[in-house]
């Protein structure tokens, strides 16, 4: 009887361990989603002309010395 309520209590943890599991690896995919929407945004950004314009323009701000 003892045995056969542990058993029990082992099966349930188990049960709860896998929804666990389960939920975490939803989260990660919806974060895997997320950071790939993100990377294909800054990929657009990137390509455009306004966002290669200001990639130039803050290169050259960073590599020409200010004026004093």
């Amino acid at each position: 009887m003892l045995r056969e309520k542990e058993l029990e209590r082992q099966k349930e943890k188990d049960k709860e361990d896998r929804k666990l599991r389960q939920k975490e690896l939803e989260l990660r995919e919806k974060e895997l989603e997320k950071q790939k929407e993100k990377d294909e945004e800054e990929k657009k950004r990137k390509e455009s002309l306004a966002g290669q314009t200001r990639f130039y323009g803050d290169a050259l701000k960073h590599s020409l010395p200010n004026k004093m």
